[in-house]
């Protein structure tokens, strides 16, 4: 069953989508659950459960339960990614994002200066791993 509001959770309380920002640009999309593997998210939940891990050379560490960092070497971080499940006025506001903040579920993502460091590869590759880690969050925090 589709959700009327592809970034609010469903009848089933199973979430669509994500709203996917980049604060340094001030882009954002809608981000379809469907474009990240079930397979994947399975395996992120453990290590955002222990609060860091490696997996496929790229570093994940948890600065709390709705904030994350992602690089791809061990202490240096190409983004700082912050994840609301539900509205989060201060989670928001810590993200430094600008104007209201969004409704439904949100990813806000923002690049670092070490995100210089990245190859062009490993920068495209870093939106896609930011879905997979907040999918994780989001399936594993509370309701």
């Amino acid at each position: 069953m589709a959700c009327p509001n592809p970034a609010a959770p469903c009848p089933n309380n199973k979430m669509e989508a994500l709203i996917h920002i980049t604060l340094n640009s001030g882009d954002a999309r809608i981000s379809p659950r469907s474009e990240v593997p079930d397979d994947i998210v399975e395996i992120l939940k453990p290590l955002v459960a222990a609060g860091d891990g490696e997996v496929a050379g790229l570093y994940v560490t948890m600065e709390a339960t709705d904030t994350f960092t992602l690089g791809w070497h061990p202490g240096i971080s190409a983004v700082r990614c912050y994840v609301a499940k539900e509205p989060s006025p201060a989670l928001w506001k810590q993200a430094q994002g600008e104007g209201s903040e969004p409704t439904g579920p949100w990813l806000a993502v923002r690049l670092l200066p070490d995100a210089l460091r990245c190859t062009t590869d490993q920068i495209m590759m870093l939106g896609d791993a930011e879905r997979c880690v907040a999918w994780a969050i989001i399936e594993t925090l509370p309701n």
